[in-house]
C-alpha cells in the first residue's frame, strides 16, 4: 500500500466466479477523506498508475479513482485486486475481506474509501494511499535516525490503539500484525493494514470458526490443543491452505493453527521489536524458517525475547518487560491491548 512501486502492471482478474447466490452491484465502504458520491463506485472511473504490492493471490495498484470523494476530482488510492488465476475460493475469501474491512472505522486503522463488488467487473477493494510507505520501509531505508524514543513508543502506541479497536468493537483477529502492515501517514500517524488474513471471531465460548476448504476440497485434519485454547477464548481456526508469517506467529498458533487475540498479542511483541531495531529481522540468527520453528519455536526451552536478538542501547527500557509480557509462552501471561494501550 505505499506509495511507491514498480510501473509493470500485473495481469488482472477481469471477472469472478459466477455465483447465482450473489447479484450484488458496486459498493461503497465510506471514506476518511468524506462521504463518496453515492453507495456505489463505478470501476470504470479507475485509472491504473502503479503496482505496490503482489501477494498471495492478487496486487495491490496505486490507482487514480475520478469522483470518489469529489465530482470530477482525482484521488489516488490504493486498490487491492485479485489475479486472474484466483480461485472461487480466492473470490469468497476476498469478498469476505471486502465486507470485514469496510466496516472498520478509527483512526490508527486504514480507512476502506470505497469497493467494487459487481459480477460484471473485478472485484477490488479501495483504501487510502500512504505518501510514507509501510513502517518496515521507513525503519529500513529512509528517516530512522530522526526517530527519537519518544516517537517509536508513540508509534507502538497508536499500533495498540487500532488493534484494541480491531479486538474490542469488531471482534477481528489480526493473524499477521507486523511493521510491513502497519502504514504512515504525516506527521507520524501509524495505521494497521493489510486484513488479509484477518477474520472475525465467534464472541460465544469455545466456537470454532472455519474458513472456506481449499480448492481441493480438503480441510485442515490439525486438532486444537485445550492447553493453548481455553473454552473461554475466542478463538479463530485455519483451515485454507495459505503461507504463514512463521516469525511473527505465536507458538500456539503454528503448532494449533488456531488463532486468538493473545496470537496477536505475540505479534505485537514482535512488532515493538522491529520498532526498536530499526526493522531488523526476528530471530536473525536462525536462517532457516524450517529449523527456526524446531529449535526456536518449538523448544519450550528457549526464553523468546533472548532469542529474538539484541536491542539497541536507545531501546527505551520500560518496553522491555512489555516484550516479555507479549512474548510470554503461556497464554494466559500475555496483556490484552486495552493493557498495552494503557
Amino acid at each position: 500500500l505505499s506509495a511507491t512501486g514498480s510501473q509493470k502492471l500485473p495481469h488482472l482478474s477481469k471477472d469472478g466466479p459466477r455465483s447465482s447466490s450473489s447479484n450484488s452491484s458496486s459498493s461503497s465502504c465510506g471514506a476518511a477523506l468524506g462521504e463518496p458520491l453515492s453507495s456505489s463506485f463505478p470501476f470504470q472511473n479507475l485509472t491504473q498508475l502503479a503496482i505496490l504490492e503482489e501477494g498471495h493471490y492478487g496486487v495491490v495498484l496505486k490507482m487514480a479513482a475520478v469522483g470518489l470523494v469529489t465530482p470530477g476530482v482525482t484521488t489516488e488510492v490504493a486498490v487491492k485486486m485479485l489475479r486472474s488465476n484466483a480461485s472461487a475460493v480466492d473470490h469468497a475469501e476476498f469478498r469476505g475481506e471486502i465486507a470485514l474491512v469496510r466496516q472498520v472505522h478509527h483512526p490508527n486503522v486504514v480507512a476502506c474509501l470505497g469497493a467494487c463488488t459487481a459480477l460484471a467487473t473485478p472485484p477490488c477493494l479501495l483504501l487510502e494511499l500512504s505518501p510514507m510507505g509501510s513502517l518496515q520501509h521507513y525503519l529500513r531505508n529512509n528517516c530512522h535516525p530522526l526517530l527519537r524514543p519518544v516517537d517509536r513508543v508513540s508509534i507502538l502506541h497508536q499500533i495498540a490503539k487500532g488493534m484494541v479497536a480491531l479486538h474490542v468493537s469488531y471482534g477481528i483477529v489480526h493473524r499477521d500484525l507486523a511493521t510491513r502492515n502497519v502504514l504512515l501517514f504525516p506527521p507520524l500517524v501509524a495505521k494497521v493494514s493489510d486484513f488479509g488474513l484477518s477474520r472475525y471471531v465467534h464472541r460465544t465460548q469455545g466456537a470454532e470458526m472455519r474458513a472456506t476448504k481449499d480448492s481441493s476440497g480438503g480441510s485442515s485434519s490439525s486438532s486444537s490443543s485445550s492447553s493453548h485454547r481455553p473454552d473461554t477464548e475466542d478463538y479463530y481456526r485455519l483451515v485454507t491452505e495459505r503461507d504463514l508469517p512463521v516469525r511473527n506467529t505465536a507458538p500456539e498458533a503454528l503448532n494449533t493453527l488456531t488463532w486468538t487475540f493473545a496470537s496477536d498479542v505475540y505479534a505485537f511483541g514482535i512488532t515493538l521489536f522491529e520498532v526498536v531495531s530499526n526493522a531488523a529481522q526476528p530471530f536473525a540468527h536462525v536462517k532457516d524458517d524450517i529449523v527456526f520453528l524446531s529449535t526456536v519455536i518449538f523448544d519450550a526451552t528457549v526464553d523468546l525475547p533472548a532469542a529474538l536478538g539484541p536491542l539497541p542501547a536507545t531501546c527505551p527500557p520500560a518496553l522491555l518487560p512489555l516484550l516479555r509480557q507479549c512474548l510470554h509462552r503461556i497464554v494466559s501471561q500475555r496483556p490484552t491491548f486495552r493493557v498495552l494501550e494503557s
